[in-house]
């Protein structure tokens, strides 16, 4: 399971609106989600909890943490609970920092960049939430590694393949998509296995 993710992409407010209603998970804000290789008609979706001021509801277990959850779309529509040791792995992968209860942000180490070139420092998104008309509205930013600007994320492509020893995958490439947030062009930055 340590290398399940394929696909990671930002969901803009209006998609996360349109899915607040699952019962399963009550209201939320889908941030990102995961495409894979193998039965890649079935997405993970991750999501996060705001309070009515916009604030990120503390994890229930963790005081220092943001309410983080996951759940599959089979076949990009049905509802399915990911399995806890899957979401386990997936909690490795994307490494929560501590946060301030009252913050309207929080930022996560995406590890599968530094797993593939131990020279990336920082390999950091931020979440952030924010007031609008319609109500709030969640933002994920790259940081990067400090040798270029920060852009909106769009969309992560990680390109594995099959091992006979586990964790049975074994984690070729990442392509991060994105928006320059001053220009809106598109920026792309693949970082392949060192070897």
């Amino acid at each position: 399971m340590k290398h399940l993710w394929l696909l990671l992409i930002f969901c803009p407010s209006t998609w996360a609106l349109e899915n607040k209603s699952i019962p399963q998970v009550g209201p939320h804000f889908p941030i990102l989600t995961f495409e894979k290789n193998e039965n890649p008609q079935n997405i993970m979706i991750v999501y996060t909890k705001l309070d009515e001021s916009c604030h990120f509801k503390v994890d229930s277990k963790n005081s220092k943490k943001p309410e983080l959850g996951f759940y599959w779309l089979m076949d990009h529509q049905r509802y399915k609970p990911v399995h806890r040791l899957i979401q386990s792995g997936i909690r490795r992968r994307l490494q929560l920092n501590d946060f301030n209860s009252s913050s309207t942000q929080f930022s996560v180490e995406l590890n599968d960049l530094k797993e593939l070139n131990a020279e990336i420092k920082n390999a950091q998104m931020n979440v952030t939430a924010v007031k609008s008309k319609s109500g709030c509205d969640v933002d994920v930013l790259y940081k990067g590694d400090g040798q270029e600007r920060p852009f909106r994320l769009v969309s992560i492509y990680s390109d594995s393949s099959k091992t006979f020893w586990p964790p049975f995958r074994k984690l070729k490439a990442v392509t991060i998509n994105g928006l320059d947030l001053s220009t809106g062009e598109k920026v792309s930055r693949t970082f392949s296995v060192k070897r």
